[in-house]
């Protein structure tokens, strides 16, 4: 994968991000709440909430590992698990991941620091912060993208990452399992309310992969969101690449709801490379009556640009050849541009044009078009 030096202009870019009003600590506490209007295993639906917030002061504690929240991610489908449990599954996320970038070991992998602090919740606290809520990939957890969680935490947001997870056992391979994940927004929307900290007025949807089928759907049942912002989501459809997942992809979009022209929020879709020759494409976006729209492709970005995943692998090992870390500066600036206008209503940050600023200036690495 090519390599671009950024000149004047994109410097200029970086230094429109938004500056965070202060520092903050990045604490990260876990919500193991339970929705009693659906069943799991004949028990109650388990629906994790992994917490990052702004933490004014966390002592006696380290931050976590990489290890620590991969461990954490196979608590979704089972409070109770053990600990030995978990690590068996987080080995094999280690592993994947370890292969997808050619990196010599999982081992730096798990004890790469994330800046994310084990903290509970403070009892005393009058300060509220906008929330976004993070609908992961399919069968992913707040793994995928928890450098990013870190930067929006000092930008003065809380993010409520959801795990993906479906119907009984939990692994998503269906697309009724989809519908699940839609729920599990709409009821953490609900356990929003009883949090302090949270400014529930404000409340915005974040994704990747197929988790922005999940927020588009539950923008489509819920006027209580603000705006909306999906990485390279499935909500946009290429047909004639797989068989199978065009099969599933249009049992996707029978599930409630599927009214796109209910989205009228602002909704922003990044996204990465796709093959040029395809049968049809349908768009969610496209179809919605959302205000404003932007779309914006990354010409040369693989699917996994748009998670933390990369980066870490950049930072664990530097020299890797097939990272491009300014794509990611882009992403999170555009990440945290998106939300600081449309959620707190920073209007002078001009999103929109920096969008068509990239893309004029950038035409051999970014373009409106599919």
């Amino acid at each position: 994968m090519k390599h671009y030096l950024l000149p004047v202009a994109v410097l200029f870019f970086f230094s429109c991000k938004p500056v965070p009003p202060k520092s903050y600590y990045t604490g990260l506490y876990s919500i193991k709440a339970y929705d009693s209007t659906r069943s799991f295993d004949k028990k109650l639906r388990p629906v994790k909430i992994d917490l990052f917030y702004p933490a004014a002061k966390i002592s006696g504690t380290v931050p976590l590992s990489y290890g620590d929240i991969l461990d954490m991610a196979a608590l979704r489908l089972d409070y109770s698990l053990p600990k030995d449990s978990c690590h068996l599954e987080s080995q094999q996320i280690a592993d994947a991941i370890t292969q997808e970038f050619k990196l010599d070991s999982a081992s730096r992998v798990f004890h790469y620091n994330t800046e994310v602090y084990p903290a509970p919740l403070p009892a005393r606290d009058k300060r509220k912060y906008p929330v976004i809520i993070y609908a992961a990939g399919m069968n992913g957890s707040s793994y995928e993208n928890i450098s990013l969680f870190h930067q929006l935490v000092q930008q003065g947001y809380i993010v409520a990452a959801i795990s993906s997870v479906g119907l009984y056992p939990g692994y998503m391979s269906a697309a009724v399992d989809l519908e699940e994940q839609v729920k599990d927004i709409l009821f953490t929307r609900q356990q929003l309310l009883q949090l302090p900290l949270a400014d529930t007025s404000l409340i915005g949807l974040l994704s990747w992969s197929m988790g922005g089928s999940a927020i588009t759907k539950a923008a489509m049942q819920s006027a209580d969101f603000k705006c909306l912002l999906s990485f390279d989501g499935t909500e946009i459809h290429r047909y004639g690449e797989d068989a199978e997942w065009d099969k599933m992809y249009n049992e996707m979009t029978r599930i409630p709801s599927v009214l796109p022209e209910k989205i009228k929020i602002p909704y922003c879709y990044l996204s990465g490379a796709h093959p040029p020759k395809v049968d049809s494409i349908y768009d969610v976006q496209q179809h919605s009556a959302a205000s404003p729209k932007y779309f914006m492709q990354f010409k040369q970005a693989r699917h996994e640009d748009f998670s933390s995943m990369i980066s870490i692998a950049e930072q664990v090992q530097p020299a890797l050849g097939d990272v491009h870390k300014k794509r990611q500066e882009v992403i999170r600036n555009l990440t945290g541009m998106f939300f600081d206008e449309y959620l707190k209503g920073n209007t002078g940050l001009h999103f929109g044009k920096h969008i068509d600023s990239l893309i004029s200036s950038y035409p051999a690495e970014y373009s409106k078009g599919y």
